[in-house]
């Protein structure tokens, strides 16, 4: 996505061997922090102060973008650990 600024990557990936960056793309991730719908509609809604409150809390972005149930789900997750 372009703004007025250029492109704002997620993530950039770079390589001391070859002193060059690579800007990595994907699909989009339900529970980023960044730009989950969860988190935009909510900073769009309220603003400054839900800023302030992700800016205070620690916890509370995790919370916002659901990745404390994504952690719940997965903790609860039988996993067979014989390869």
């Amino acid at each position: 996505k372009v703004s007025k600024l250029g492109i704002l990557p997620h993530q950039i990936r770079g390589f001391f061997s070859t002193f060059s960056s690579v800007l990595v793309q994907g699909p989009a991730f339900n529970q980023c922090t960044a730009c989950s719908s969860r988190i935009i509609d909510k900073v769009r809604d309220e603003g400054f102060p839900t800023l302030l409150r992700i800016f205070n809390d620690p916890d509370y972005l995790e919370s916002l973008a659901g990745l404390d149930e994504l952690k719940t789900d997965t903790d609860l997750c039988d996993f067979d650990e014989d390869w």
